[in-house]
C-alpha cells in the first residue's frame, strides 16, 4: 500500500513539472511575439488597400471630367474662364441709340440684300460724331477692314478687346498708344462697305478671349 502511494506521488510530481514547463514555454513565446510585433510596426502605418482603390477612382473621375470639358462648346469654355473680365462695365463709345443689335442668327442686310450674322452693335450717330474708348487700354491695331472700313482695336484687359469700326480715316490714335476711358479715338465715318446703305453709325464689337460676344448684354 505504501508503495502505491509513493508511485502516485512520483507521477503527480512529474505531471506538475510538465504542466509548469509548458505554461512557461507558452508565456515565453507570447512575449517574444509581442516584441517582434513592436519591432515590425515601428514608424508609419501603411494605408489600407481600400484607400489606394479610392485614389484610382478619383483619378478616373478627374480624367472623365477633363474629357467632358474638352467636348464643351468653346464659347461656354470661354465664359467659364472669364465670367467677369476687368473691367466689367464699359461706357457707351458713341451714344446709346442702337441702330442694329448683335445677332449670331442671320438678319437681313440692306446693303448686301441677303441674310447674315451681325456680330456687333451699331450705334446711330451722325458722320463726324466723336467715338470714345469704352475703357482704358492699349491700341493693338489700326487698319482698314475690307468690309467694316477704318477700324481701331483696343485691348481693354488681358481677355477683352474692343473693335471700333466704320470710322473716318482721320483716326486720332496709333498702334501701341495707351488710351484712357472716354478718350476720343476717331469719328464716325462711312467706310464700312458692308453697311454703306445703313444709316450713319459706329459698328462696335467686343471679343472675349478671341470670341465675339454681345456688347450690350455682357458689359452694359
Amino acid at each position: 500500500m505504501k508503495k502505491m502511494q509513493g508511485l502516485f506521488l512520483v507521477i503527480a510530481a512529474i505531471c506538475v513539472f510538465l504542466i509548469s514547463f509548458f505554461i512557461g514555454r507558452a508565456t515565453a513565446l507570447k512575449d517574444n511575439d509581442k516584441q517582434k510585433l513592436t519591432t515590425i510596426y515601428q514608424g508609419a502605418i501603411p494605408f489600407p488597400n481600400s484607400f489606394a482603390s479610392q485614389a484610382i477612382i478619383e483619378e478616373d473621375v478627374s480624367a472623365k471630367a477633363k474629357v467632358l470639358d474638352e467636348t464643351k462648346d468653346p464659347r461656354e469654355a470661354t465664359m467659364e474662364k472669364t465670367k467677369k473680365p476687368d473691367p466689367d462695365r464699359l461706357i457707351y463709345p458713341c451714344g446709346k441709340i442702337v441702330l442694329k443689335e448683335y445677332s449670331e442668327a442671320a438678319v437681313y442686310s440692306e446693303t448686301m440684300k441677303d441674310w447674315r450674322a451681325h456680330l456687333g452693335t451699331d450705334y446711330s450717330a451722325e458722320i463726324g460724331t466723336d467715338v470714345k474708348a469704352a475703357w482704358e487700354g492699349t491700341v493693338t491695331k489700326v487698319y482698314k477692314d475690307k468690309l467694316y472700313g477704318y477700324t481701331v482695336e483696343i485691348s481693354h484687359s488681358d481677355s477683352l478687346v474692343g473693335v471700333y469700326s466704320n470710322l473716318n480715316k482721320n483716326i486720332k490714335v496709333k498702334k501701341g498708344e495707351n488710351v484712357k476711358k472716354s478718350q476720343i479715338i476717331g469719328t464716325v465715318g462711312r467706310s464700312a462697305s458692308v453697311e454703306s446703305k445703313e444709316e450713319s453709325h459706329l459698328h462696335f464689337e467686343l471679343k472675349l478671349n478671341g470670341v465675339t460676344i454681345n456688347p450690350i448684354s455682357y458689359v452694359y
